[in-house]
């Protein structure tokens, strides 16, 4: 079974990383590696997809306040793993934390990138580690953005290209409408507020943002920058030996 997009009840925007095509010549295997939006309101239907995914760990990117407030629903044998992403308010550290996405997505991205690495390294490690056991889904709230940096590093790892880790980073606003239109039906007075910013709006998945991500990486090597985030290059070649497979198998 080959679904780009997993048509959930709860989460809007679960999404398999697999199919695309590699420098190398290879392909990101299909049905190992899913990324998602929030994962509080699985239903017993989404739970069924859990299994017939075999997905085995979950790695929740969001900061401990966020995952105490809304937390997970694990399904039966699935492992829980937190990663947050960025500092949290109140670390007494402000690179790399939630403040920067006060100023912008772009710049909140590269803080994760910069200042935040060590973070997003714990998190590569952590769906490492998942895909030894099994099928992998990470994810924060809406599936975008932390969520969406994570994509970017491991695809760009993996050799796909920009075009196509751009494209899959544009299409959550796509799917993401669904879950803004049943909260602004619920809460009308929200809309005002969501739609005033536009294209810069936190809502929209602007290319120039994840472009900034991928510039910012590729000023030096993928493997370097890993490896400085803690992701030994070892690690990085057990992550392509995992998800990399011949083209048409």
């Amino acid at each position: 079974m080959y679904l780009k997009h997993i048509p959930m009840d709860g989460p809007q925007n679960f999404r398999d990383l697999g199919g695309f095509l590699t420098a190398s010549g290879q392909v990101v295997a299909w049905n190992r590696l899913y990324r998602a939006d929030g994962l509080s309101g699985l239903s017993e239907g989404d739970i069924a997809w859990f299994r017939r995914l075999n997905i085995r760990t979950i790695v929740d990117l969001r900061s401990t306040a966020e995952q105490a407030a809304r937390p997970d629903r694990v399904p039966e044998g699935v492992r829980f793993c937190s990663r947050p992403m960025m500092r949290e308010q109140g670390s007494g550290e402000q690179p790399g934390s939630a403040s920067a996405f006060l100023q912008s997505l772009k710049v909140g991205y590269l803080a994760m990138i910069r200042d935040g690495a060590p973070l997003v390294g714990s998190a590569v490690n952590a769906v490492l580690d998942g895909l030894e056991q099994g099928a992998v889904v990470f994810h924060c709230t809406a599936g975008k953005d932390r969520t969406g940096v994570l994509a970017a590093v491991l695809l760009l790892l993996l050799g796909v290209s920009e075009e196509d880790i751009t494209a899959d980073y544009e299409v959550s606003y796509t799917y993401n409408a669904r879950g803004v239109n049943r909260a602004v039906a619920q809460v009308p007075q929200l809309k005002p507020y969501l739609e005033q910013a536009g294209e810069d709006s936190v809502l929209h998945s602007n290319p120039k943002n994840i472009r900034a991500v991928l510039d910012e990486l590729n000023a030096g090597t993928i493997s370097g920058w890993m490896e400085a985030a803690g992701v030994s290059p070892e690690r990085q070649s057990r992550l392509r030996r995992i998800l990399l497979e011949p083209a048409g198998d």
